[in-house]
């Protein structure tokens, strides 16, 4: 075995999941805040924080690993709950 294939074992998809999990464990009381803050409704605040971590894990290749974590997730937030404004709005006028 050469020196080079000896050195740290490339991250699988697993570990890099498991990782990003334990780091946006600690942002969750953050997040809940600005999204209650957004909200101004419980409910509302904890589905849209469990959305932002779903899309956070979905698209997660395209979080850049040296770059701000807590901005990557305070816009994916910021953007559900936009996205569940309009589509909230949009159904009531359908009414």
């Amino acid at each position: 075995m050469t020196p080079a294939s000896a050195a740290t074992p490339r991250p699988t998809p697993r570990n890099r999941d498991s990782e990003l999990r334990s780091r946006l464990a600690a942002y969750w009381p953050d997040l809940y805040n600005r999204a209650l803050r957004l909200s101004r409704n419980d409910a509302i605040a904890q589905d849209v924080l469990q959305d932002t971590f779903e899309r956070a894990l979905r698209f997660e290749d395209q979080y850049e690993p040296n770059s701000n974590l807590r901005a990557w997730l305070q816009r994916i937030l910021l953007s559900v709950f936009v996205t569940r404004y309009r589509r909230r709005r949009r159904e009531k006028n359908a009414l």
